[in-house]
This record gives structure tokens, C-alpha cells and sequence, in this order.
């Protein structure tokens, strides 16, 4: 069995613009024939191959009450390690989706020196993003402050803010 990876995220907003958000972040990806189903509330691709897979198969699927899903798994069905390859498939698709469906909504403004942490930020949805601080690939907002919780291909830990 190839390995695999799923991860899923409930977003504040309706059916279009997360279908708009995940044909955007599929969109900025490397990925290959994508197939959305009639209804449009899935969709599939392919990545490519590189030196440490053969690609893999991405499907990505969009309920009415606003979760996303993402499933990575490897193309080659005898291929069982991904060295964190699908984990990192649904981490990036999802905090893509994220950051197409809050970008548009919210002005952004770029400081001129760095910032480690933000206190707050945009009017968001409880859930996974990608980590403001940039020492891991994700990190948990709970709706109103960043939290210790972060994620980096599919494996969670704390990191205190």
C-alpha cells in the first residue's frame, strides 16, 4: 500500500470563492491534470516526479459546510516511505487556500523590518495556517491569538509563541 497522507480544514466561507481559493492554490502548484468532478466540490491532480518519488496523486474535496480535505498519496503503489512528501501536498494546498480565501478579504500591509510574531491577526477562522514566524510550516489560530500549536509535514508539536 502506498503511503499517504490526509489532512482537512473548515474554512469561514461559501462554496465559490473556496472553489476559486483551491483552483488558485492548485493553480500556483506544480501539478498536472486536473480533473474537477461536475459538481465541483472535487477535484484531482497529480504532481510530478522528482528524485525522491514518482510524483503523487492529490484529491481534494470541498463540503457544504465549508471543510476542505486533502488527500497525497504516493503514485507508485509499491513506494511506502514519501519522506514527508504528502504531508507536505495537504499542508501547502491547505494554508495556499487560506491565504487566497483571507488575502482578498483583508488589506495587508508589509512592515519594513521583520516581525517575529504578530498578536493578532486578521478576522479569521479558527484553524491551521501557515506560521506567521516562519519556523514551521503551520501553526493553529484559535480565532482570536496565534497558539503554541504547530505542524510540519502532518506532525503536530508545541512551540511556545
Amino acid at each position: 500500500m502506498a503511503a499517504k497522507s490526509t489532512q482537512a480544514q473548515v474554512f469561514a466561507a461559501d462554496t465559490p470563492a473556496i472553489q476559486s481559493a483551491v483552483a488558485g492554490a492548485l493553480g500556483s502548484m506544480s501539478v498536472k491534470d486536473v480533473v474537477w468532478l461536475p459538481n465541483g466540490l472535487q477535484v484531482s491532480c497529480k504532481t510530478s516526479a522528482g528524485m525522491q518519488s514518482w510524483g503523487e496523486k492529490v484529491t481534494v474535496s470541498i463540503t457544504p459546510a465549508g471543510e476542505v480535505r486533502v488527500w497525497s498519496e504516493c503514485a507508485m503503489p509499491t513506494q511506502l516511505v514519501d519522506w514527508g512528501k504528502n504531508g507536505q501536498n495537504c499542508s501547502q494546498i491547505l494554508s495556499l487556500v487560506a491565504s487566497q480565501l483571507y488575502a482578498a478579504s483583508v488589506p495587508v500591509t508589509r512592515p519594513s523590518a521583520p516581525v517575529a510574531i504578530p498578536s493578532t491577526t486578521p478576522a479569521a477562522a479558527s484553524g491551521w495556517y501557515a506560521d506567521p514566524a516562519g519556523r514551521h510550516e503551520q501553526r493553529y489560530w484559535d480565532g482570536s491569538k496565534w497558539t503554541e500549536h504547530v505542524a510540519d509535514a502532518g506532525v503536530t508539536g508545541a512551540d511556545p509563541v
